[in-house]
């Protein structure tokens, strides 16, 4: 009898533990910037700079460079958001994802797609982890992703002053 009441117990821990892992409802995020003062060709410009800097390499990073239609799509990875005692056990946690940058005459669109979770092996993982990121995981990411759109914002405000020496 204690065997079947330990059976339905562990059975109903592990059926509620996994209740929380629930798959992203959006499959991407978007925003929207106004860039005043600056035309298509600056933004798309600046952008491209912002990229190599922000990325490391942007050979690396961009798989689809046109001009002519101004966009710019490549590959990103950033740390995954966390603060305090909230960050333990998440050394290398990351969030991946598709960006997306359409430019148009004083504003850009950034789009993040096909967002995934990953975590370097380690004792409990030994070959690590890469998947689509869960909703909570995206709830976290979300507004370090959009801070990438502010940051390039600003990027593209440093460029004009910069062209401007």
């Amino acid at each position: 009898m204690n065997l079947i009441k330990f059976a339905v117990f562990a059975i109903l821990f592990t059926l509620a533990g996994c209740a929380g892992m629930e798959p992203a409802k959006e499959s991407s995020i978007e925003r929207v910037v106004d860039v005043p003062g600056h035309t298509k060709d600056q933004i798309y410009n600046a952008t491209k700079i912002w990229i190599a800097e922000t990325f490391h390499s942007a050979k690396a990073v961009i798989e689809n460079d046109d001009k002519e239609a101004g966009r710019i799509i490549g590959n990103g990875r950033i740390t995954y958001p966390c603060s305090g005692i909230g960050c333990f056990g998440k050394e290398g946690w990351m969030i991946g994802f598709t960006m997306r940058v359409d430019t148009k005459e004083q504003k850009f669109k950034i789009t993040f797609s096909n967002i995934t979770f990953s975590m370097p092996p380690s004792t409990y993982v030994p070959s690590g982890l890469e998947r689509p990121v869960l909703q909570a995981e995206l709830d976290d990411a979300r507004p370090s992703l959009m801070e990438l759109g502010t940051q390039l914002r600003a990027a593209i405000d440093k460029e004009q002053t910069k062209a401007n020496w």
